[in-house]
């Protein structure tokens, strides 16, 4: 697995994520947000771009020590991936679990993702939902 960060602009903060992703794996890169997101105390939106995905992998996925530090500050969150990965991905993500909003996009659907997190934009606008 890998996880790249970027900062966008309009408090958008983007990770790409590939491979096949282990539970460890998984909260190394959910820190590695943590300090992208107190680096970035305007980001209130994350993009996640997930391109050759695999899959999920072993044991200890019931323990996400990150996710309430992510929920204080992110307030949408916009998943571009395959069409094959939209129900785990959301299901994974907490949809409607979360206070947060939670978005599918596919991997065409990039420029609407973008424009969905921006600042402003209306909630419930595109992408997949459950």
């Amino acid at each position: 697995m890998a996880m790249a960060i970027d900062r966008l602009s309009d408090g958008v903060l983007s990770a790409t994520v590939t491979g096949e992703w282990t539970a460890p794996q998984w909260r190394l890169a959910q820190s590695a947000l943590v300090e992208a997101l107190r680096q970035s105390p305007d980001a209130r939106s994350l993009l996640v771009i997930v391109e050759n995905f695999l899959g999920w992998t072993g044991k200890g996925w019931d323990d996400l020590p990150a996710q309430p530090t992510l929920d204080q500050q992110i307030e949408r969150l916009a998943v571009v991936g395959e069409q094959k990965w939209e129900d785990l991905i959301l299901m994974f993500a907490g949809q409607g679990l979360r206070r947060i909003e939670i978005k599918y996009f596919l991997e065409g659907e990039l420029d609407e993702a973008r424009r969905w997190l921006t600042p402003g934009s209306p909630p419930g606008t595109s992408g997949s939902t459950l």
